[in-house]
């Protein structure tokens, strides 16, 4: 399906491609990738308004179909709609509560937050999914981005320890371990680091600078 709907978007044929993105949407029911390749198509073809329609009409079909929520936040913050996008992740919180889906939207809704300089609402929805689940990635890179920011930098080195523990090729937490160490004038360690960045990335021509 997403073959053939490029391959009609190659001979300008966009309303034969939209068709076979619904049929898809029709036949593909397990998951939301047929889903999200029309609402991608929509948005670029026919805009933001039409494509949020469409992916809002989804979600009344599949409320608990979170990946939906997901992709409509993304968009209403393109369509420069903030407030309608925080309602988007706020439905998920509702619904899902503590669950996978819950701690997930509250963890971009943190970040989003301290986007917008919202910092005490952000540490509000952090300490939540770290009470849930002390080891949840996302969420201590964030607490240790905070007290990198608040000079507590042991706290930062810390935390971004810990996420390396689960996920020791974690690009961004270690960039992050690295910054701490840096400033914690521990010179090798940040080092070792930036060299393990750049062999994971050797496209990563910033951390080579820095390094």
């Amino acid at each position: 399906y997403k073959y053939l709907a490029l391959f009609y978007m190659g001979e300008k044929q966009n309303d034969q491609a939209e068709k076979v993105l619904r049929d898809a949407v029709k036949q593909i029911n397990e998951d939301e990738s047929a889903q999200f390749l029309l609402i991608d198509f929509l948005a670029k073809n026919k805009g933001l308004d039409v494509a949020i329609n469409e992916l809002s009409a989804f979600i009344h079909q599949q409320p608990e179909a979170y990946p939906l929520y997901f992709k409509l936040f993304g968009l209403q913050l393109q369509n420069k709609n903030s407030e309608a996008a925080i309602a988007s992740l706020n439905k998920v919180i509702e619904l899902d509560k503590l669950g996978s889906a819950g701690l997930k939207a509250r963890n971009v809704l943190a970040r989003y937050y301290v986007s917008t300089q919202k910092l005490d609402q952000a540490k509000e929805l952090m300490n939540v999914v770290l009470a849930e689940n002390p080891r949840d990635s996302e969420a201590l890179t964030l607490r240790g981005q905070f007290a990198l920011s608040e000079k507590r930098v042991l706290d930062a080195i810390a935390d971004f320890r810990e996420v390396l523990v689960g996920q020791p090729d974690n690009i961004k937490g270690l960039k992050l371990l690295a910054t701490a160490q840096i400033q914690n004038k521990d010179f090798e360690l940040a080092i070792e680091n930036l060299e393990k960045v750049a062999a994971i990335a050797p496209k990563d021509i910033a951390t080579k600078q820095q390094l």
